[in-house]
């Protein structure tokens, strides 16, 4: 098979997957939720699933930002200034001396190692515009409640309803309010 043929069959697979996926998990949704002693034990290893996919979202990212900054570093390392872009520039270009890309991926490395997690989420937390905010959360199913957005707690909001109570909101709309 040549790669104008797989070109061809990429598209509609992943069109295939994404509608595929969507028919899954809208069966999964529509389910009964079984007994208060199910949802327990269900709201337990959710927890525990969000506590691990929190943790390996920030790994993957980490990850990923080190192979961005290493590609991006990669490509304009030591470009003679003939061959660069109009605008582009090189790490030799501005030192004004060829450059060791290993030195430059060591600092790299050294830079994301002092950048933990906790520093991810506090950075993630301090950017996000709703904490603080006066929400109205839509559900899935019509339900419908307002609060104030308190916190993330892994992927989801935390709101604290007009009664006080602290609700954990995976899905659904969020709706910023205007001040009464």
């Amino acid at each position: 098979m040549g790669s104008e043929q797989l070109q061809l069959i990429i598209l509609p697979a992943g069109i295939i997957a994404i509608l595929f996926a969507l028919y899954l998990a809208r069966d999964v949704l529509r389910r009964d939720t079984g007994t208060k002693e199910m949802e327990a034990v269900a709201a337990t290893i959710f927890e525990g699933a969000v506590a691990f996919i929190r943790r390996q979202y920030v790994t993957i990212a980490i990850l990923a930002l080190v192979g961005a900054v290493v590609i991006g570093m990669g490509l304009n390392v030591n470009w003679p200034p003939d061959r660069l872009p109009e605008g582009a520039t090189a790490l030799s270009v501005e030192a004004s001396r060829p450059v060791a890309r290993d030195a430059v991926l060591d600092a790299v490395l050294d830079a994301l190692r002092r950048y933990d997690a906790a520093t991810v989420e506090r950075d993630y937390r301090a950017a996000l515009a709703t904490i603080g905010q006066r929400v109205r959360v839509e559900l899935p199913g019509d339900a419908t409640f307002e609060g104030i957005a308190v916190d993330v707690d892994g992927h989801c909001l935390v709101v604290r309803t007009d009664t006080g109570r602290d609700r954990t909101v995976l899905a659904g709309d969020v709706i910023h309010l205007r001040p009464a």
